[in-house]
């Protein structure tokens, strides 16, 4: 991961830590009566959390953040170490010897974050490019985030979006 929030040899990019267990993007909800979809309030407030520490992070940030153009996106996931291992188990773990194979799942993970920062660190998550994320185990449950901004200053047509 990068460190701080900096603009360095025109890299643009700005990160942020999510505290927690990591939690996915919930499946819809429908109501019996209308058929309308709803997003599960677990997962909406987890969205507004995410919302929140980005924007902190983006009011830290020097410089002007644009919302359109092209990004690279990575997440590193820290799951709550199971208390019935053993301590050999945990040392392991926390050594990134054994990685994190539990539930959420990676990609439910990288959609929640990327529905919630739609219209905060890009326009819509279609303008991502890349994604790299891990699952790993950790004392203190979190998700670290860092936004790249990879958009030429050559493709005029980007920021037009």
């Amino acid at each position: 991961m990068l460190r701080g929030n900096a603009e360095m040899d025109n890299i643009r990019y700005f990160k942020f830590t999510v505290p927690g267990p990591p939690q996915g993007k919930g499946r819809p909800r429908f109501l019996r009566a209308t058929g309308r979809a709803y997003t599960p309030k677990e997962t909406a407030s987890y969205e507004n959390l995410i919302k929140v520490c980005a924007m902190e992070a983006l009011n830290a940030y020097k410089g002007e953040w644009q919302l359109s153009g092209y990004y690279d996106f990575m997440i590193c996931v820290y799951f709550p170490i199971p208390k019935s291992r053993p301590k050999e188990w945990k040392e392991l773990a926390l050594s990134g010897e054994i990685r994190a194979a539990t539930k959420p799942d990676i990609d439910n993970i990288v959609k929640v974050f990327g529905d919630a920062l739609n219209g905060i660190a890009w326009k819509d998550d279609q303008m991502i490019s890349n994604v790299i994320s891990g699952k790993y185990y950790a004392e203190n449950p979190r998700c670290e985030v860092c936004i790249v901004d990879i958009t030429s200053p050559l493709d005029r047509w980007a920021r037009k979006r």
